[in-house]
């Protein structure tokens, strides 16, 4: 685990000035255990004839002590289909199998025909482990009570059971992923499918390829690893279910995510989605400016970490941390500049899927005499909106920890540019009722008209894609329908320079933790074709 100092490397801050105004990392293994298998990772192996039909899988099911054998438990897998190139075994105690059976087919046919072929072509090959020519895929419903019950997963890869001379229960010496028996045949099980073989794909090109002879061969770092795996998910278009909320959470608090974290289970933030986030975005602003190759570049190495994405791409990183945040800021505003490639595949200020984006939160300061303090961890970044200056010039100071290497990025805007802002009304105008609460926001225009486009409220730090943890609904997703829900709260959707106006009450659920916060968003566009956002938090 790299130490907080050393990745302080690219922790920033953009501020946008106007001049008016899961893989599981842990593979347990003995000290003495080989890295060096008997074959490597490109290797390919004739499918077997006659597939076992049961087999004995090791499967680790509580929080911590991986290297205790009680912390596992074992599954007796029936063997319930076979492809070319994959085989599914179902958990022996899952009743009634033919339920199953058509998420098992359609595992089968998307593995063969799409995920396998396309990750042999663009990423690279999983090792196999067993010699038998095909990937194994095991269901059960373990997966939905992992952690000592605490953890509901749709799916994994585990390292160890990559390594033959690994025993049992500690790796099952099989290239394999374990599957919820809940998942259901459609968009989002292929997502799934195609994230984890990514997973298994980078584990046995990373440790078992032989790219750079000189440097130790390890596993790719948590946060490229989990970036990379929700790009191909990006790049086959199965669904946006496992993303889209993530990218959100993200971007709703960009200050609380840290980009770079080598290990998410040993840092705490293996179920913490707003990271996830932050990686698929940053990846997916290397693939605009570089090339999908990157992937490939990425993927096919023995380097980890930053030290891999500047061997991809070729800039230092601190200088792709500061043109990725500036993307962030400027992307899909239309106010994107030459200089600073922007985000091109997704808009970040349009819907996506189950959210509604407005790109990255920004926190409003004032430079008649405000002041502003916000906390960063190494590569998170905070988002500021400089405005309001009582004269022709103004001076900034910026003050951090002596040994923080902080970044920070000054981007001044078009004279001719509104600003929107959002307040919450106060506290005590909040009406509290059974389950849920109220409030009332207030929306300001400054410098230019606006036409009010769109609103929505979310959870802040989600814990899962859940529809009840935001008000936005795909199906409003056209213009007639998501002007609906803004006129619900304001009224007219037209804005005067200076005018503020009230909402009607809003309803959100009441939280079930304590400190739990909401974030609401509303987005705008101005006479110029700037699209423009403001956010408050409760």
């Amino acid at each position: 685990m790299r130490d907080e100092k050393e990745k302080a490397i690219g922790s920033g801050t953009a501020i946008i000035a106007r001049p008016s105004s899961v893989i599981l990392h842990h593979s347990f293994s003995p000290k003495n255990k080989s890295t060096s298998p008997p074959a490597k990772s490109e290797e390919v192996y004739p499918p077997a004839e006659e597939p076992a039909r049961t087999k004995t899988f090791f499967l680790f099911v509580r929080e911590r002590d991986f290297s205790n054998p009680e912390s596992y438990v074992t599954v007796s897998g029936e063997l319930q289909g076979v492809g070319r190139h994959c085989q599914v075994y179902v958990d022996r105690d899952y009743n009634p199998r033919s339920r199953i059976q058509p998420t098992v087919d359609d595992i089968i046919q998307t593995f063969d025909r799409e995920v396998y072929p396309r990750a042999c072509h663009d990423l690279g090959r999983a090792l196999d482990v067993d010699r038998d020519g095909r990937f194994t895929i095991l269901l059960t419903p373990w997966l939905g009570k992992l952690a000592d019950g605490k953890v509901s997963l749709g799916g994994f890869v585990r390292g160890s059971d990559f390594f033959r001379d690994l025993a049992p229960p500690f790796g099952n010496r099989c290239d394999m992923m374990y599957l919820n028996t809940e998942l259901q045949p459609g968009p989002a099980l292929r997502a799934i499918l195609a994230h984890e073989y990514t997973h298994a794909v980078i584990f046995s090109e990373h440790v078992f390829g032989s790219y750079q002879p000189q440097i130790p061969k390890q596993d790719e770092e948590g946060w490229l690893n989990e970036g990379l795996a929700h790009m191909v998910e990006d790049l086959r278009e199965y669904s946006w279910s496992n993303l889209d909320y993530r990218i959100s959470a993200f971007l709703s608090a960009p200050e609380r995510y840290q980009l770079v974290v080598p290990d998410y289970f040993r840092s705490g933030f293996f179920r913490s989605h707003g990271h996830r986030g932050a990686a698929y975005l940053f990846l997916r602003w290397c693939c605009d400016q570089f090339g999908e190759q990157v992937l490939k570049s990425l993927v096919q190495s023995n380097l980890s970490g930053i030290a891999n994405v500047e061997a991809a791409t070729g800039p230092s990183f601190a200088d792709l941390f500061r043109q990725w945040t500036t993307a962030l800021a400027l992307s899909g505003t239309g106010l994107e500049m030459s200089d600073s490639p922007a985000i091109r595949r997704i808009n970040l200020h349009r819907p996506l899927a189950g959210r509604l984006l407005c790109g990255p939160r920004f926190e409003e300061v004032s430079l008649s005499n405000d002041r502003h303090d916000t906390t960063l961890s190494g590569t998170s970044a905070a988002f500021l909106f400089l405005h309001s200056p009582t004269k022709s010039h103004s001076r900034l100071t910026i003050t951090a920890e002596p040994e923080m290497n902080l970044q920070v990025t000054l981007i001044r805007l078009p004279e001719r540019t509104a600003r929107l802002s959002l307040r919450l009304e106060p506290q005590e105008n909040l009406q509290l009722g059974l389950g849920v609460q109220t409030v009332r926001l207030k929306v300001t225009a400054f410098d230019q008209d606006v036409t009010l486009e769109q609103a929505a409220w979310e959870r802040l730090v989600p814990t899962a894609n859940r529809p009840e943890d935001t008000s936005y609904r795909p199906r409003e997703s056209d213009s007639a329908s998501s002007q609906k829900i803004v006129k619900s709260w304001f009224g007219d959707l037209h804005l005067k320079a200076g005018e503020t106006r009230t909402s009607e009450p809003i309803t959100i659920p009441s939280g079930s933790a304590p400190g739990e916060s909401w974030v609401f968003k509303v987005s705008a566009s101005d006479p110029s074709g700037h699209h423009l956002s403001a956010w408050a938090i409760k």
